[in-house]
């Protein structure tokens, strides 16, 4: 297990305002997919919670955590997916996202994301 002299820890991260190239066109987000690594055996219960911002707004919204005994194997690669609460407004010209693991098992690492949008028309 990963420890700071024996007590938990918090790993947290946020992405940059992801916009799919195109600011200016509203999106419809729909579900992230995130390749996790877990390159070691003991980082089974480790859970990964996941927030998100939309149009740069302070106001959060949650996405939902991952646990990655969810992998196929105890160690490796593994890709979580994760949809967007259809009760939660996830329309917007952009989008962040925060993450992180509390706790004494690790290491756990973020490798690639990937935000699923339909292109909405203009008003």
């Amino acid at each position: 297990s990963q420890s700071d002299n024996g007590k938990p820890f918090t790993m947290t991260f946020q992405t940059a305002d992801f916009d799919g190239g195109d600011p200016n066109m509203r999106k419809q987000f729909t579900r992230a997919y995130m390749m996790l690594g877990a390159p070691s055996g003991s980082n089974g219960t480790a859970t990964l919670t996941c927030n998100y911002a939309i149009d740069g707004s302070v106001l959060t919204y949650p996405l939902g955590s991952v646990i990655l005994n969810e992998s196929p194997e105890n160690t490796g690669y593994f890709v979580a997916k994760i949809p967007f609460p259809a009760s939660q407004p996830s329309t917007g010209h952009w989008l962040n996202m925060t993450c992180s693991v509390a706790g004494m098992v690790g290491p756990v690492a973020v490798h690639r994301l990937k935000l699923v949008y339909t292109p909405l028309s203009w008003e």
